[in-house]
């Protein structure tokens, strides 16, 4: 899986669009260039359940030693989430509520429990390197309340919010083009770089923010 910032949007007709990237993907394994193996359709619901249909890249290493077949997402788009991005993070910040208009059954309030959950448990876990809080099982209170993370990824996250409308979308460019895929229901990698916090900053140029 990758994630690009860069591209544009075409209107194929009724709720069907192509993504055009305008980025040079590389693979986030081993960082040689990918090349194009076909298209996919991938689904994409707004506010009022709206639906749209992405047809997104499907990419595939050009290393013969690695070889590996990578979607390549708008960053509109979250992994493994049908909802688009600002969507998900309007929840999280809790801009978005089950009593929002235009937004009181879609998505639901299991869904908006589950996404604070997959925010703290999974992705600020990343960030974390906690490997107390990645290698242990998920704790009772998952599904309805967020579990505890440490004061650096807290603040990392707070950081981001007060910086940038997209945080989201510069978390999860920067883990997954990193190499760090966080399928559902799997334990949470170590994290790779001692200076996550510098590193996700510079990244969205943000490293200038005190």
């Amino acid at each position: 899986m990758v994630i690009i910032s860069n591209y544009n949007i075409f209107h194929n007709g009724k709720n069907s669009f192509s993504i055009e990237s305008k980025e040079s993907a590389l693979c986030p394994i081993c960082h040689h260039p990918l090349k194009l193996r076909d298209h996919v359709p991938r689904i994409l619901k707004s506010k009022k359940g709206e639906v749209r249909w992405l047809h997104i890249r499907r990419l595939r290493c050009s290393n013969p030693a690695c070889h590996t077949l990578h979607r390549e997402l708008p960053d509109i788009l979250a992994p493994f989430k049908h909802f688009e991005t600002d969507v998900i993070a309007g929840v999280l910040e809790g801009l978005i509520t089950s009593e929002t208009h235009a937004y009181e059954d879609h998505p639901c309030e299991s869904t908006m429990r589950h996404w604070h959950h997959w925010l703290y448990a999974r992705l600020l876990g990343v960030m974390d390197g906690s490997q107390s809080l990645a290698r242990r099982p998920l704790p009772p209170y998952a599904k309805t309340a967020a579990p505890p993370i440490s004061a650096p990824a807290a603040a990392l996250l707070h950081r981001l919010m007060d910086a940038t409308a997209n945080w989201l979308k510069v978390i999860l460019r920067h883990l997954y083009n990193s190499g760090h895929f966080l399928s559902p229901g799997s334990h949470i990698p170590q994290y790779c770089c001692e200076h996550c916090l510098s590193c996700i900053l510079q990244s969205a140029n943000l490293h200038c923010i005190p």
